[in-house]
């Protein structure tokens, strides 16, 4: 995968209907969403899910259509909580990315802030 970064209006964008009606202005944010999330593409370079019906590997698994399913969409926004770029070679839960925040600010996002004050 590739990743890129976006801005919180661009990101917001991205995730908007291009074709709708919506319109935002003021997007606020996590202090660390520039380091958190980020634009991908080349997702299906990660590969498709396998079918292991009875424990077997049987190849992909396949859509209604007969098409393989891809593991990620080929583009998007990650959010991550950690650097979007470690998913690459992502092989355990162990990899962990500690940002420093000073958790004494309030934060948007009130289930953050009571991480930080438990860690």
């Amino acid at each position: 995968m590739n990743f890129e970064h976006k801005t919180v209006e661009q990101l917001v964008s991205i995730l908007m209907d291009q074709n709708g009606d919506v319109e935002f202005a003021n997007v606020q944010a996590s202090p660390i969403i520039d380091t958190c999330a980020s634009y991908f593409t080349n997702g299906f370079s990660l590969g498709n899910y396998l079918n292991t019906t009875g424990g077997v590997d049987n190849g992909p698994l396949l859509d209604a259509n007969g098409d393989p399913i891809p593991i990620v969409p080929d583009q998007g926004i990650i959010l991550s909580s950690g650097l979007p770029s470690d998913f690459n070679n992502q092989t355990s839960d162990g990899k962990t990315t500690e940002f420093h925040i000073d958790y004494n600010i309030e934060s948007y996002d009130w289930d953050l802030q009571k991480y930080g004050e438990l860690i």
